[in-house]
């Protein structure tokens, strides 16, 4: 019988502000104090990150990136970071429009200059958009 080899993907939040600083300029962001930013780093690379924020009912995810851009692990890393959102009462999260393809596939909808998802329920129904 032939075992399967599961490469687990730790992606863990940036406590260095010299990396979380790096991390934010690779995608044209001002690091701010409440900004969480999360990565994977490997040999001293970044592999997979994001930089998002939550304050009261509102979250925005400013950057998400990493999987060699494949969408199905990006929406993996994504919903992760919809979950942490919802934990802590957040309903309204936003989305640069420059990632179109992921906020299709998790369910954001085009609202002026972004996408907007409404997180209510968002995690009741298993099937929920994929």
């Amino acid at each position: 019988m032939k075992s399967k080899v599961i490469n687990l993907v730790e992606i863990k939040k940036i406590t260095d502000k010299d990396v979380a600083q790096k991390i934010c300029i690779a995608h044209n962001i001002d690091l701010k104090p409440e900004y969480y930013v999360i990565a994977t780093i490997e040999g001293g690379e970044v592999l997979h990150c994001a930089v998002f924020e939550y304050s009261g009912k509102t979250g925005k995810i400013h950057a998400i990136s990493g999987f060699e851009g494949d969408v199905l692990m990006l929406d993996g890393l994504c919903r992760a970071i919809l979950n942490i959102m919802d934990i802590n009462g957040v309903k309204d999260i936003y989305l640069p429009l420059k990632y179109a393809r992921l906020a299709q596939k998790v369910g954001f909808k085009a609202q002026n200059d972004c996408f907007y998802l409404r997180l209510d329920g968002f995690f009741k129904c298993g099937c929920h958009h994929n």
